[in-house]
């Protein structure tokens, strides 16, 4: 696994207080995250998604999880957040953030 710097550590963990602030269970939380992802992240930007090009299109939520739409191929498939890797660094902070926080 790759190591992290303190400052990116630190980086992470105010993303993950801020998009869980003042919530009191799972569906607030992945609600708040829901919010932190849409209003932080550019879409539609390239990524990749299980080692694809892909073009993320949009976050959906479902009842315990943040899916993606993403262009893969010329087609829309809804794939894990978890498997996106956003070309933008400080953009692709916020889903490795939910990423921690979902482990």
């Amino acid at each position: 696994m790759k190591r992290i710097s303190n400052k990116t550590r630190q980086q992470l963990e105010k993303i993950i207080q801020d998009a869980t602030v003042d919530c009191y269970d799972e569906s607030e939380a992945l609600s708040g995250w829901e919010t932190t992802l849409e209003e932080n992240i550019r879409v539609p930007q390239d990524c990749t998604t299980n080692h694809h090009q892909a073009t993320l299109l949009k976050f959906t939520g479902s009842a315990n999880s943040i899916n993606a739409l993403v262009l893969v191929d010329g087609k829309k498939l809804i794939v894990p957040i978890e498997t996106i890797k956003l070309l933008d660094s400080k953009q692709d902070l916020f889903i490795q953030a939910y990423k921690q926080a979902m482990t």
